[in-house]
């Protein structure tokens, strides 16, 4: 995935007031690296924005010593554990902090309103600022070393620390600073991007813009394609068309059911032409059932069916009913069966035996290589 343009500023560009004021170098895609006024650089950044990157000139980098306690309330003390370092009052400075290293915690300090100015101007030229860093914690895998950037030294420290001091000076104040052992390191400014690059890609940097300044994703995201909207706009038609469909095949379903309906009603009268109470059909249709069935849990369905279910199946054997008659006032069903030999109708009885009724075979016989006999199935005791 591609990331977020580095823009570099120049020293002196957090306090510009205007976004022409502010000189900024940036590296394309093919690795050539441009410079021109933050204005300039907003087409370059596309969808996924750009990193701002601030001179060590504009910021204080520096870490403080705390123990695990201390750390629980460290940006309400870090004001004042830096009071001596800090050269503007401590509520008109931003304080960011990073991950501890072997106890110390890395800051940076800066001026809150131009950081914030800083952003106001992004946002006014229509650049989604995904984050600002420091330079010289950016370029720290070079440390200790001293790199010349525009007509200025660039110098990086351990512990992510650093300071930028004017070329004609240098000499006496690295001496003054006792850092003349210093190796000069005339790294091309491709490089120097290349190796800012490589600390955001490995998060070894410390992220000013923080809890409130912390930067609000762009609500639109990434620009789609042109294809991809086709997609989406397809899909959205096919949607509405299944959902068209439903509401059609609804309505169709709804119409059959009332003429269905109609032609329950008219067949219900034709069966039962005296009642005339159609507004449950079904309910009425169970009553009428009932009635003829004997009603109750013993009528004549409560015993026909078990038996109907132990016969269902068993014609390959050579068993077959050849008459089954219902008693209503003993609520008894007479089967007459006819068997191949006398275990298939034991086998018939227990069957309906198992379904809860009592079966008991009566007048048996036997006819050449058939059996035949009657069973009495009543509702079990």
């Amino acid at each position: 995935m591609a990331e977020p343009t580095l823009i570099w500023l120049a020293a002196g560009s957090l306090s510009a007031a205007s976004a022409d004021d502010i000189n900024v170098r940036w590296q394309d895609g093919s690795g050539e690296v441009y410079a021109g006024t933050l204005a300039e650089v907003v087409r370059h950044c596309g969808p996924l924005g750009g990193r701002l990157v601030l001179s060590v000139c504009d910021v204080l980098v520096t870490d403080v010593a705390l123990n695990r306690k201390q750390a629980r309330h460290l940006q309400r003390v870090l004001p004042w554990l830096l009071e001596d370092q800090l050269i503007d009052a401590p509520d008109k400075l931003w304080f960011a902090s990073g991950k501890p290293v072997a106890g110390h915690y890395p800051v940076v300090a800066c001026d809150r309103a131009d950081l914030q100015r800083l952003q106001q101007l992004c946002a006014e030229l229509g650049l989604w600022v995904r984050g600002v860093s420091v330079d010289v914690q950016l370029l720290a895998a070079l440390a200790p070393a001293l790199v010349p950037v525009d007509q200025q030294w660039l110098v990086i420290a351990e512990n992510h620390q650093g300071l930028m001091i004017p070329d004609e000076d240098h000499q006496a104040m690295l001496s003054v600073l006792g850092l003349d052992s210093l190796v000069e390191q005339p790294l091309s400014l491709a490089e120097l991007f290349q190796v800012m690059a490589a600390a955001v890609r490995a998060g070894q940097h410390l992220e000013l813009l923080q809890g409130e300044l912390r930067p609000v994703e762009q609500r639109g995201g990434p620009q789609l394609s042109a294809s991809w909207k086709r997609v989406f706009v397809l899909a959205a038609a096919s949607i509405a068309l299944v959902a068209v469909m439903i509401v059609a095949q609804t309505w169709r379903y709804s119409a059959a059911a009332d003429h269905h309906w109609q032609q329950a009603a008219t067949l219900y009268n034709q069966l039962f032409p005296g009642d005339r109470a159609q507004a449950l059909l079904e309910t009425q249709f169970r009553n009428r059932l009932n009635q003829l069935g004997g009603g109750g849990q013993g009528g004549f369905m409560a015993l026909m069916i078990p038996v109907g279910e132990s016969l269902a199946g068993r014609h390959n054997s050579g068993l077959s009913a050849k008459r089954i008659q219902y008693d209503e006032r003993d609520n008894a069903l007479t089967v007459d069966v006819e068997a191949s030999d006398y275990d298939s109708l034991e086998a018939l009885r227990g069957k309906i035996s198992e379904g809860g009724l009592s079966a008991e075979i009566a007048n048996y016989r036997s006819q050449g290589d058939t059996v035949t006999a009657r069973l009495r199935v009543t509702v079990g005791s």
